[in-house]
């Protein structure tokens, strides 16, 4: 049987800049860092809403983890990377 036991290293998101809409002040940005799920961040409305993490630099990320959130359907989900004020979308739910 594998080990269903997952360790993540290197999170560049302990030396980023984290912003968002909507943030509900019990539930803060800084929890996104916070590897205990029992800490989410939450947004106070499902209306559109954005997260936006500035790592500073060119980073390679090979994974991304969303969970103990509270995205209702449905959902749009996008994620965009770049340089500029308005990078483009790398990956987009319908």
């Amino acid at each position: 049987m594998s080990d269903p036991i997952k360790y993540m290293l290197g999170n560049l998101l302990t030396s980023a800049t984290i912003t968002a809409t909507n943030e509900d002040a019990d539930y803060p940005t800084e929890n996104l860092v916070d590897a205990e799920l029992a800490r989410p961040f939450l947004f106070t409305t499902g209306a559109a809403n954005q997260i936006v993490i500035d790592l500073g630099s060119n980073q390679s990320i090979n994974t991304l983890l969303i969970g103990a959130h509270n995205l209702v359907n449905p959902t749009s989900l996008s994620i965009k990377a770049g340089t500029s004020p308005s990078p483009s979308t790398v990956v987009a739910t319908p």
